[in-house]
């Protein structure tokens, strides 16, 4: 009886020593593990502390976001931020505060831990200043607002479903000399886009419309937020965003990085040269009257001549007169270039693209790209009020042009491109890429 005493005290003892020490390596690995999610909390986390330039004051509700995505933080009342979970790769940080200049700078997101940022922000110069207190004018807004918001939120399907919140931040310019319209805000405008279903605000830096080249510009920081909702509306947001993406310029630029098209796009060098023939009709004087139907006595003037040569009036005559008229009218209805595609011989990948440094790449080309998107299809609107004349919905055929020569593109593995002002796409990329089709860099399909 005594042994099995000390038997079952021995047993029960190291029953209890077993328990004890399993506990104790449970909370050493727990420890173990949230130290190991900390140093990775810590290696994917952007924090720091924002202050005024002059006065090194902290400064409040500072809007501190990884352009172009969801991820944004605001500092606390000691000027103090954190932005975590940040993925690998590079991210340009964009900082904003009404009455402060707005910073940008880029961080790379690696194994190692991120050091925290100081930033100092410097208040606006007072030329931004004065004209910022300029007050909303209604009648520039009744003459420009739509100009704007069809460049800026655009008239795709989608557009109508969204709605710019604080239109009345919006300060309008024309040159009448130069035919150039230019656009400026006084604070962050904010377009809420119940179709994709995102809150975008947008720092808007510059927007422009030159109406003598034909170009329309804009660009700035946009940051997203999710607008949530019930799960019928968020399987719709899901359905719209894989429309927006198929085929889109993110799609296209993440399959360049990738170095894969699957048959989701195919390239073509597009030449684009002068009609010189219109030139040459151009030149002639030809009376308006005439090329608008009237008499068949045609007399001409090429450049260059002193004295009319008449054409005689008899049959023979008229019948030349009117074939050479129906040409000239013709010639003069097409466009100044014409452009021509190498459909013979897609391009590769590698024949455009080639690496660069730290994840990024560069993307160059003469001439233009001719790209057809294969996985995308256009929007219904697109094909029913822009293709003249009207046909059955396409795959997207767009184009692509760099402006200096010398300076490549630089894109990233997110589909994000740098320098804007350098690269002008053309056809249905310049009609559907706005606002209301516009996808934050940390989309997924």
């Amino acid at each position: 009886m005594y042994l099995e005493g000390i038997a079952f005290r021995f047993f029960a003892f190291y029953e209890k020593f077993v328990y004890l020490n399993m506990n104790f390596w449970t909370a050493v690995l727990m420890n173990l593990f949230l130290m190991g999610s900390l140093l990775a909390q810590e290696r994917n986390t952007l924090s720091g502390k924002v202050v005024d330039a002059e006065t090194e004051e902290p400064l409040v509700g500072a809007s501190i976001f990884v352009n172009n995505t969801t991820y944004g933080a605001s500092s606390n009342g000691e000027g103090s931020f954190s932005l975590r979970n940040l993925p690998k790769g590079r991210h340009e940080i964009v900082v904003s505060l009404l009455g402060y200049q707005t910073l940008a700078f880029v961080v790379d997101i690696g194994d190692a831990p991120v050091a925290p940022r100081r930033i100092k922000m410097s208040v606006r110069s007072l030329q931004l200043k004065e004209v910022d207190i300029s007050g909303y004018s209604k009648s520039m807004w009744e003459r420009w607002g739509k100009t704007f918001l069809d460049v800026f939120i655009g008239t795709s399907s989608f557009s109508k479903q969204c709605k710019l919140i604080n239109y009345k931040s919006l300060r309008f310019s024309y040159d009448s000399d130069k035919r150039r319209l230019t656009v400026t805000s006084t604070e962050p405008l904010v377009v809420e886009n119940k179709a994709l279903g995102y809150k975008v605000t947008y720092l808007l830096e510059e927007f422009y419309i030159d109406y003598r080249s034909g170009v329309q510009f804009y660009m700035g920081y946009p940051k997203f937020e999710e607008l949530g909702g019930s799960e019928r509306i968020l399987k719709r947001y899901h359905r719209n965003r894989e429309f927006a993406y198929r085929g889109s310029m993110m799609h296209f630029f993440r399959s360049l990085y990738q170095g894969v098209l699957d048959g989701d796009f195919e390239i073509y060098r597009m030449y684009r040269i002068a009609n010189d023939e219109k030139k040459r009709v151009k030149a002639m004087r030809i009376p308006p009257s005439l090329l608008a139907g009237g008499g068949v006595n045609l007399r001409i003037v090429t450049k260059g001549e002193r004295d009319t040569v008449p054409v005689k009036t008899d049959d023979t005559a008229k019948d030349i007169a009117h074939d050479s008229l129906d040409y000239y009218r013709t010639v003069l209805r097409q466009p100044d270039t014409m452009d021509y595609v190498n459909f013979q011989k897609p391009l590769t990948v590698d024949s455009i693209v080639s690496s660069v440094v730290d994840g990024v790449k560069s993307l160059s080309f003469d001439d233009y790209l001719y790209i057809i998107a294969r996985s995308g299809t256009e929007d219904p609107i697109y094909y029913q009020q822009i293709v003249r004349p009207r046909r059955e919905p396409a795959p997207p055929t767009s184009t692509l042009k760099i402006h200096a020569k010398d300076s490549p593109i630089y894109i990233d593995q997110s589909g994000n491109y740098y320098e804007p002002h350098n690269l002008f796409s053309g056809i249905y990329w310049a009609w559907y890429s706005t606002m209301a089709t516009l996808l934050p860099l940390d989309y997924k399909p």
